[in-house]
């Protein structure tokens, strides 16, 4: 709450360290913080508190208010933790047995038109898509973002909200933008 009421505020505080997200936007560090507290409360089942915050929260479809790690790719200094881990320590993580894949190929064998094989190239590599994808264009890329807060998750505390207050179309309708 206090640093909503400091954002809000225009409380002039410098934000140069933030090289790593939203590059010392107030406006969109605003928006963040109160998805963050729409979270909490719809953890905490403070329905229509989420649902209030939620509504002044992260909501751009595009993408463009989404909380995101941005990394360099300079190996020791600003890369991808996961991309770091992956190459210095070959082989500690790999997604045999990941109910991720067997989610995604199971589908294709069932839906021909179903293109989950790209997503899932996104993300894995190898022979059945057991090694994390660490190419510059991966997920796991030496620059590639990491997700913190996107829209999709406000519109889901909103839906979530909704539906325990009863408002079911409503409901219905912000998990649709979600998706």
């Amino acid at each position: 709450d206090n640093a909503i009421l400091d954002l809000n505020n225009g409380l002039d505080i410098p934000i140069s360290w933030d090289i790593h997200s939203y590059q010392g936007n107030a406006t969109k560090w605003l928006k963040f913080a109160y998805s963050l507290k729409a979270r909490l409360h719809i953890h905490l089942g403070e329905y229509s508190k989420a649902l209030n915050a939620a509504r002044n929260g992260i909501l751009a479809l595009d993408g463009s208010e989404d909380f995101e790690f941005l990394y360099g790719g300079i190996s020791g200094e600003n890369t991808n933790p996961w991309h770091e881990f992956s190459v210095n320590r070959s082989g500690y993580m790999r997604a045999d047995n990941s109910n991720y894949i067997d989610l995604v190929f199971n589908r294709l064998e069932q839906d021909s038109t179903n293109n989950d094989t790209a997503r899932a190239s996104y993300y894995y590599t190898g022979v059945g898509y057991k090694d994390y994808n660490t190419t510059e264009n991966g997920a796991f890329g030496p620059s590639s973002s990491l997700a913190g807060f996107k829209a999709a998750e406000t519109y889901l505390i909103m839906a979530e909200a909704l539906l325990m207050d009863g408002n079911n179309v409503d409901a219905l309708s912000n998990l649709n933008l979600a998706r």
